[in-house]
């Protein structure tokens, strides 16, 4: 692989981390500040956004987030969900939306990190 992963001790063997960090700009592709390397990140629509590995990550196991901003209160209601991956394109679709399903860009002086699992090898998990 030739994106940098981190090891993750877990009770599934072969589990890589890849982590994002992400900086918001209002209704534009938000601005990558660490991680992406051996992806790319595209804005779909107003918090829709699609990542693309250049090759497969490996089986898609789970994700989590944390979000972040200047003035934290200003994150009320506001969440995060993926879509399916899909194996054969290497694609996840990412959307940040309001707690009333409301698709929302991450702001100026707001911050998303992703933290997407992937299993390197083998099947299940």
């Amino acid at each position: 692989m030739s994106e940098f992963v981190s090891a993750v001790r877990a009770d599934v063997p072969e589990i890589r981390e890849r982590i994002w960090y992400l900086l918001g700009t209002g209704a534009a592709l938000p601005t990558i500040v660490n991680g992406g390397l051996g992806a790319t990140l595209t804005r779909v629509s107003a918090g829709l956004y699609s990542i693309v590995w250049k090759e497969s990550p490996g089986k898609f196991v789970g994700f989590r987030y944390g979000l972040g901003a200047t003035v934290p209160a200003g994150l009320a209601g506001l969440m995060v969900a993926v879509g399916a991956y899909v194996p054969a394109t290497f694609t996840l679709p990412v959307l940040l939306q309001t707690t009333a399903g409301i698709a929302t860009d991450l702001l100026a002086l707001q911050n998303l990190t992703l933290y997407f699992t992937f299993k390197e090898s083998g099947t299940g998990v």
